[in-house]
């Protein structure tokens, strides 16, 4: 209720309540206590501490249900959704970015300067408030409510970016997209190399992981550096690139790859 009150809706408020569905830690502190000061039997402790540790082992279940638990509490009930200096879209034909965190505003940034439509769905306030001071077109929610993918138009959309930063956030999103829109082309953010595949299974197209893309930007300025020519430091790049989000089978890149790219003269004699 707290947290409607400050204006959250849709998945929110069950997230915040069913991750306080366990008694928290200090309830072994309090328990001790109480049973030192003879304030509580030795049943009623062990009670405390079993339940304690029970809820304590539900929660993360609890509140992987919360979208579950939304979406049957607003079953009949009208969402309301804000929404704001929305494009003109026509059929196939705009971007649908999901998250106005650095990755999301950094694309929208290129977006606008290409003037391709586009329109983002954030579920922070403020940021929408912002963006929409700046004439970025903007709907206030959460991406994996199916109202809000209807009123960021899903069903006329060319593509949709991922690029919030939390794993089962990016996950929950491809899942209703998918369910909405089996057809829409998807590219999400990957936040760790393991949920690569699991965005391939959720029928998203190209997935980024920002942090391998950084890395793997640094070590083509470093090559650059050992006289290693544009060609050659593209063709690594791009091996590197297809083993890194290929479905994959170990966790490393093959050396052999690696062994069969030129190497800078001074090197190539096995000096290290």
């Amino acid at each position: 209720g707290l947290v409607r009150i400050f204006g959250y809706r849709d998945q929110v408020p069950f997230a915040v309540g069913l991750g306080l569905f366990q008694i928290g830690e200090f309830a072994f502190v309090l328990a001790r206590v109480g049973l030192a000061e003879q304030a509580i039997s030795a049943d009623i402790y062990s009670l405390v501490l079993a339940t304690a540790l029970i809820t304590m082992i539900l929660t993360p279940f609890a509140i992987q249900a919360a979208p579950a638990v939304a979406r049957w509490f607003r079953r009949g009930r009208p969402a309301a959704v804000q929404a704001s200096d929305l494009p003109t879209l026509e059929p196939h034909d705009h971007i649908i970015i999901a998250g106005y965190g650095r990755v999301g505003r950094y694309t929208a940034d290129l977006l606008r300067s290409f003037k391709l439509p586009f329109v983002v769905i954030e579920l922070d306030d403020h940021l929408v408030d912002q963006m929409r001071g700046a004439g970025v077109p903007a709907i206030y929610g959460d991406a994996s409510s199916p109202v809000v993918l209807e009123a960021a138009g899903v069903h006329m959309a060319r593509l949709l970016l991922i690029a919030v930063s939390a794993a089962i956030d990016v996950e929950q999103i491809a899942r209703e997209v998918r369910r909405s829109n089996p057809a829409l082309a998807i590219v999400a953010r990957a936040a760790r190399r393991a949920q690569i595949d699991l965005l391939l299974e959720l029928g998203v197209h190209e997935v980024v992981q920002p942090e391998f893309e950084a890395g793997l930007e640094m070590a083509r300025q470093t090559l650059h550096h050992f006289d290693i020519s544009d060609s050659e430091i593209e063709a690594l790049s791009d091996s590197v690139r297809d083993q890194r989000y290929q479905p994959f089978q170990t966790r490393h890149i093959d050396r052999d790859m690696l062994d069969q790219q030129p190497r800078p003269p001074h090197m190539a004699s096995g000096e290290s």
